[in-house]
């Protein structure tokens, strides 16, 4: 798998209680928000868009020993976009929306990507994640609020973790290599490492989101039932200091 040149840290934290609700789509939909210098990344050849609610814990800027969030919520829209380098393809993530449950972490964040997210009420219970076992399994809930409407989803894992394999489904929504981003000097990457995470298929209990508040609406169509969920445990994770792929 290719890289970039290694960067600065620019955030070191845990991605815990990760859930991710998955839905494929058409390429119209995703193409006007693929970066400039980078085209849609596909599993086995089906248009992936993912929502996903993770718990943040010990959040520290600059990979310093200064904790200044020990637990932010934060659920975002995602697809997958790919870069074409000297050394090899890169494959990312691209945020079409992020929403956070901290005002003050929000402010960070705008400031560490130079990137918009929104902070709004969610809440969220998880269950067993760190102690599973065959016969108490992980579930997890997940609730925000849009213009007066509650959203929600909440899964349970329907088999035993096992650690991420390469070339499966979890592996191509759940590892986390690249954030792609477009700024005013053009498309960026975030390089992000991430400690190996246990994963488990699940299966969505109940799932209810106002499409039309929370995404753009061509997604709406497509977000009506997610067609795989997974879950993880998560992990610790690195995040760097941006480097410039494509200029505009």
């Amino acid at each position: 798998m290719a890289k970039l040149k290694p960067a600065r840290t620019l955030l070191a934290c845990q991605w815990r209680d990760v859930v991710a609700m998955n839905f494929e789509v058409d390429d119209r939909a995703v193409t006007p928000h693929i970066p400039a210098g980078t085209r849609i990344a596909k599993y086995n050849n089906h248009t992936v868009v993912t929502l996903m609610a993770k718990n943040t814990r010990e959040l520290q800027p600059w990979g310093g020993s200064l904790t200044l969030f020990r637990s932010v919520l934060s659920i975002d829209l995602r697809c997958y976009a790919q870069y074409e380098s000297k050394n090899g393809i890169l494959i990312g993530h691209v945020l079409l929306k992020h929403i956070i449950s901290n005002k003050m972490c929000g402010h960070l964040l705008r400031f560490l990507y130079k990137q918009p997210c929104a902070v709004q009420s969610i809440t969220h219970t998880a269950t067993n994640f760190e102690s599973a076992q065959r016969d108490a399994l992980p579930s997890a809930d997940y609730r925000w609020t849009t213009s007066g409407h509650e959203n929600h989803f909440s899964v349970k894992a329907r088999d035993v973790g096992r650690k991420l394999t390469g070339n499966s489904r979890e592996e191509f929504v759940l590892h986390q290599r690249y954030r792609f981003a477009e700024s005013r000097r053009g498309t960026i990457a975030y390089e992000i490492r991430q400690t190996p995470w246990v994963v488990w298929r699940a299966s969505s209990g109940s799932y209810e989101c106002e499409k039309s508040e929370f995404v753009d609406a061509a997604f709406g169509k497509f977000l009506r039932k997610p067609t795989t969920v997974h879950m993880s445990s998560g992990g610790e994770v690195k995040i760097y200091k941006p480097t410039l792929l494509a200029k505009l």
